[in-house]
């Protein structure tokens, strides 16, 4: 079980709006590490606390939320905060600011706070993922075998970003590698996990993924595709792979191993 208690920083200027966000977040166990009322100071407090999770309105004094928080992101002191809108605001624009800046949730006001803690247990689950992912660490090569043109060819593991089933051909594989290359082969993905090591995990039937190169999973109404649970967003690679809602249990499972 999870003892780590994590650190909330909230950015609110309205007093009782504020008073009721530190309810909800000691309430649920986190600690309130930090208030601010400004843009400015949401800045200079970020990088002093070094929160876990960010809760943010946009119409804060001096410098508006928006402005700020992606100043914090830019800093990249802090890689591993999660954030979640808590504004009065319903313009469009931001909303969008919401979806690009990968927020966990955008609740408006009057607060939802069933809403609230639920999206605060979204924040610290991907807190716990990115960590795990960010501690297995690559130590030693691992050399599997693929069958290309009917030869076996010797490919490190390490390369490997994800390999897809060729959909154009139900027989053949394709691999993708960090450099950019694309392999084809005939050996299908169950052969390709069975001589793999552990950081090679199926996302989807049709997928293969390299725990190391995850940098984000994305849930429910943020991801970017609705017709999956789960989308994953790995290094380098401008579509997300899919994520089963069932295969998602099973990689939290697998990266707890890494501990």
């Amino acid at each position: 079980m999870d003892q780590q208690r994590y650190k909330v920083l909230i950015a609110e200027d309205e007093p009782f709006q504020l008073s009721v966000l530190e309810e909800i977040v000691t309430g649920e166990g986190y600690i309130v590490c930090k208030t601010v009322k400004s843009g400015l100071k949401l800045i200079e407090e970020a990088k002093i606390h070094q929160p876990d999770i960010l809760l943010l309105d946009i119409g804060l004094q001096k410098l508006d939320g928006i402005s700020a928080v992606k100043q914090v992101i830019a800093d990249g002191s802090n890689p591993l905060l999660q954030l979640i809108f808590t504004t009065g605001s319903v313009d469009t624009k931001h909303l969008l600011a919401g979806f690009e800046l990968d927020t966990i949730d955008y609740i408006t006001k009057p607060y939802d706070p069933e809403r609230l803690k639920k999206a605060l247990a979204k924040a610290k689950a991907q807190i716990h993922m990115n960590k795990v992912v960010k501690s297995y660490s690559i130590v030693e090569k691992h050399m599997i075998q693929l069958v290309v043109d009917h030869q076996v060819r010797m490919i490190d593991e390490n390369q490997i970003v994800y390999v897809e089933r060729n959909k154009s051909s139900r027989t053949k594989s394709l691999v993708h590698l960090s450099s950019g290359q694309v392999i084809e082969t005939t050996s299908n993905l169950k052969e390709i996990k069975e001589k793999s090591s552990d950081a090679i995990i199926f996302s989807h039937r049709s997928f293969l993924i390299n725990l190391n190169y995850i940098q984000m999973i994305c849930t429910d109404e943020f991801s970017r595709s609705t017709k999956k649970a789960f989308q994953i967003n790995l290094q380098d690679v401008e579509e997300d792979i899919p994520l089963t809602r069932k295969n998602y249990n099973l990689a939290l499972d697998q990266l707890s191993k890494f501990i």
